[in-house]
């Protein structure tokens, strides 16, 4: 018998593409998952042997969201092969009206527009992290953002609303994020207190992220 299967990583029909971690958490899912499949010519359009969803929790991000879902899929695979061989497992087709597509991030959907709502920013930020990283623009120079957490806070979307010694909230459209880890240009990623100590100790608020 001549087959391929493939391991992807979503829960089939939805997210077929090459980036299917990063966009669960841009979009704000509640779960993830591994679906085994049989391969055809149509990207990730195949028949679906087996599904395994987890729930995807604040304190996920790519890297550990990958972790995760390697794991499941290793297990499904080995679960769902000696079923599949004997015939006991009848594939399922894919429903074409819930299908989705998450294609490899392109440079421009990195950037960051203030113009949304701290959980939307909040999504973003994590659905990047630690590649391809999410950025915005502090005084021309372009600003790595690797995680921040949503907060309450009003204010000119990309304004700085408070600093302390250990925090550092900036404005979105509804409520604020408190930005935890960050990478200034031309400096290593670095947590939000060694960046207030070091290059960011000039900053005031009121002052804006942004173009």
């Amino acid at each position: 018998m001549d087959f391929a299967v493939n391991v992807h990583a979503s829960l089939l029909p939805k997210h077929r593409g090459g980036a299917p971690i990063h966009y669960a958490l841009i979009q704000g899912d509640e779960e993830a998952g591994v679906t085994i499949m049989e391969m055809v010519k149509e990207m990730d359009a195949g028949d679906m042997i087996s599904r395994r969803s987890i729930p995807i929790t604040d304190e996920d991000n790519v890297g550990t969201l990958f972790e995760k879902l390697a794991i499941v899929g290793r297990d499904l695979l080995l679960d769902t092969l000696p079923g599949y061989l004997a015939g006991e497992i009848q594939p399922e087709p894919q429903d074409p009206s819930q299908v989705t597509f998450s294609p490899n991030i392109k440079p421009e959907e990195e950037k960051l527009d203030w113009n949304k709502t701290n959980r939307q920013l909040f999504n973003q930020i994590r659905g990047m992290n630690p590649w391809p990283v999410a950025h915005t623009f502090l005084k021309e120079d372009r600003f790595k953002i690797y995680e921040a957490l949503p907060v309450e806070g009003q204010g000119a979307p990309g304004e700085i609303l408070s600093i302390g010694k250990k925090e550092l909230i900036v404005a979105t459209a509804e409520g604020a994020l408190s930005l935890k880890q960050v990478q200034p240009a031309g400096k290593p990623k670095m947590d939000i207190t060694s960046f207030l100590n070091g290059v960011g100790r000039t900053l005031t608020v009121g002052e804006r992220f942004g173009d």
